[in-house]
């Protein structure tokens, strides 16, 4: 009996051994486990930051290119609109207003043409789109007939020498009423900067050009003037250039040609409107 005891004893001894054991393992797990989540949880917690962070970066810096983003695109659109020039009268009202501005000149013996050329000014200047804005030209007859009468009388009593200011004076009187349709026309603000002689060099430079090629470099004295006017004018504080080249207006002539020998003429009609569409369309303002 006393064996017996003396064995379950040791039975019992062992079985509180075995379930100390286990206790002490259910805690290491249980601390190993809570361990494992307050890592995982600081983990979470700092890609959380993280991503927060990232977010407001890239939200401020949708902010600043959506605030920048209209100014450069209002400078895109201005700079491409800079260079959109056309003209669009029609053909009929190209030569009726021409032929009107003759009936002028020679039925009222010359005193009539400032008039005709002023109507003439106002159609061809409201019917073109320089820079992506459309021009006005705000003088009439009455004004240029003055100017007219004082430089005829200036020739006249210098024995004809003024006469070689004339067409640069006229050139610098015609600018000067030149100006946007949306803006107010300001003389100060529009003007012709060449001369006369300088004028005067251009024209002779031209003229030995065509002289000495026989007509053949008639387009590049063409560009050579255009390019020489358009340099020198002003309008509303923004300078004109003339980007058409040589090369390009002989092949326009080329083609006209071709065009008038297939319709026996006919399309030489056309020619003086699709110079002026050529011309205007070469030419652009400066910012």
């Amino acid at each position: 009996m006393e064996e017996n005891k003396t064995n379950m004893t040791d039975l019992d001894a062992e079985k509180a051994k075995k379930t100390e054991l286990l206790n002490e393992l259910d805690k290491l797990m249980f601390n190993t486990t809570e361990e494992e989540n307050v890592e995982t949880k600081v983990q979470n917690t700092v890609e959380e930051v993280v991503e927060t962070k990232t977010v407001e970066v890239k939200e401020e810096t949708k902010v600043q290119e959506t605030s920048k983003g209209p100014e450069k695109k209002a400078e895109s659109v201005e700079q491409n609109n800079s260079r959109i020039s056309y003209f669009w009268g029609k053909l009929l009202d190209l030569y009726g207003w021409n032929y009107l501005k003759y009936v002028l000149t020679f039925a009222t013996a010359t005193l009539g043409a400032p008039w005709g050329k002023c109507l003439q000014l106002k159609y061809e200047l409201g019917h073109t789109v320089l820079g992506g804005k459309k021009l006005r030209f705000d003088a009439d007859g009455s004004e240029l007939f003055v100017e007219q009468f004082k430089w005829n009388f200036l020739t006249g009593i210098t024995f004809g020498i003024y006469g070689l200011w004339v067409p640069i004076k006229k050139k610098k009187w015609i600018v000067s009423h030149i100006g946007f349709e949306d803006e107010k026309i300001d003389p100060s603000k529009s003007y012709f900067t060449g001369t006369m002689l300088r004028l005067l060099g251009i024209n002779l430079l031209c003229l030995l050009v065509i002289l000495i090629s026989f007509g053949l470099l008639f387009p590049v004295a063409e560009c050579i003037k255009l390019r020489w006017l358009a340099k020198n004018t002003v309008i509303n504080g923004h300078r004109v250039i003339f980007e058409g080249k040589a090369l390009k207006l002989y092949g326009k002539y080329i083609k006209w040609a071709l065009l008038m020998v297939v319709t026996f003429g006919i399309y030489g009609f056309w020619v003086p409107l699709r110079k002026l569409e050529w011309e205007v369309e070469n030419t652009a303002l400066l910012n």
